[in-house]
């Protein structure tokens, strides 16, 4: 169990990347445009 954690601690920090950063916030924006999109196209706003 203290394994798991300590390579999940692990892999999150290795993860941390610049690149990795710019492309979840590009899919954090498209996911979010598409939202919005089918939110407006269904009329909920």
């Amino acid at each position: 169990m203290f394994s798991t954690t300590r390579d999940g601690e692990t892999h999150a920090i290795r993860g941390i990347d610049t690149r990795d950063i710019l492309l979840g916030y590009i899919g954090a924006s498209s996911a979010l445009s598409t939202v919005l999109a089918i939110a407006i196209t269904t009329g909920a706003i």
